[in-house]
């Protein structure tokens, strides 16, 4: 199972991480961009993967970022995110109550809307 995570550095690289859980060994884990691909790293003494993206060519708007994991047996475990990329970023007001602030209905990614966030 993998799951990615972005932080922008400001200056158009995307930091892109990746949990790979698995009981047998992860022989590689790629992440796509856009047009850009690159094998990403294993963070030593962790499950976590990461590698850096360049995104100054894509256009602003939405775009898919694909995570896949091979691991020795050739079985792979993939993933797929909505990135935003420029500055059209959507934002949200908090609302006071926790049962306010749950998480919507993401069924791809085991998330039935129940959940509280952001535990």
């Amino acid at each position: 199972m993998a799951d990615a995570k972005l932080d922008s550095s400001g200056d158009g690289i995307l930091t892109v991480r990746a949990k790979i859980w698995s009981d047998v060994l992860i022989a590689s884990v790629e992440a796509a961009l856009g047009k850009e691909s690159v094998l990403i790293d294993r963070i030593a003494g962790s499950n976590v993967w990461a590698a850096k993206l360049d995104v100054r060519t894509l256009s602003s708007g939405v775009h898919p970022l694909r995570v896949v994991a091979v691991d020795k047996d050739g079985r792979t475990a993939k993933d797929e995110i909505k990135t935003l990329i420029g500055s059209a970023r959507v934002t949200r007001e908090r609302a006071g109550r926790d049962q306010d602030n749950a998480l919507a209905v993401w069924p791809e990614h085991g998330l039935l809307g129940t959940q509280f966030g952001p535990n």
